[in-house]
């Protein structure tokens, strides 16, 4: 199903690309909001739009968000971290109102800033997280537009992210009064709502 999402993302992209009229570009405000794993956060996007006259349009994101990992999982339990990603979004504008509300679809690569972790120690082992993945991630999107003159708009927009992450944790265990080490991947759910605010320019 994923394969399938991505090909039809990168044909419409493709298509709508070739048969762009004019670019609108736009940078906004982003707030995080907390989920299970992932508190508050707050950052800054750019973004470019090829756009025609069909109801399709596609979008190039940059941005990033500051904020701390919830206490959930003791590896990175309050850890201060920045999230930064590039994706892509297909755009659909289905209503010819003043309004343009529109929903959208895409993939991106979504990477963290920290390189710091919380060791483990428990009765048994010491447990040493070493990274956390980067990779592509899919996202939803929703928002529309308040025009200011021909050129300028506000702009509104919610997005949700769907994400996991693996944490790469090196282990020592006593097992039969011997340190065995080991390699342990663990996963957890990082995903969450962003929202949106800024000005789109028509170019």
């Amino acid at each position: 199903m994923r394969k399938v999402l991505f090909i039809l993302i990168i044909f419409i992209a493709a298509t709508t690309i070739s048969l762009a009229q004019f670019y609108r570009v736009g940078s906004g405000f982003v707030i995080s909001l907390p989920a299970d794993n992932v508190k508050f956060g707050g950052g800054f996007e750019v973004f470019v739009e090829y756009k025609n006259e069909s109801i399709f349009s596609f979008r190039t994101n940059g941005g990033f968000v500051i904020t701390k990992f919830e206490d959930v999982n003791p590896y990175v339990s309050d850890i201060d971290y920045s999230l930064y990603w590039l994706d892509g979004s297909v755009i659909l504008t289905p209503f010819k109102i003043i309004f343009e509300p529109y929903l959208g679809a895409g993939i991106g690569y979504y990477f963290f800033s920290t390189e710091e972790f919380n060791e483990v120690s428990t009765a048994t082992g010491i447990y040493f997280p070493q990274k956390l993945s980067n990779k592509f991630s899919y996202h939803v999107k929703a928002g529309f537009t308040i025009p200011l003159n021909e050129s300028i708009k506000l702009h509104l927009q919610g997005k949700y992210l769907l994400m996991d992450r693996t944490i790469i944790v090196n282990a020592e265990e006593i097992v039969n009064d011997e340190i065995r080490k080991s390699t342990i991947e663990e996963k957890f759910d990082l995903s969450n709502l962003f929202i949106t605010a800024g000005i789109i320019l028509k170019i």
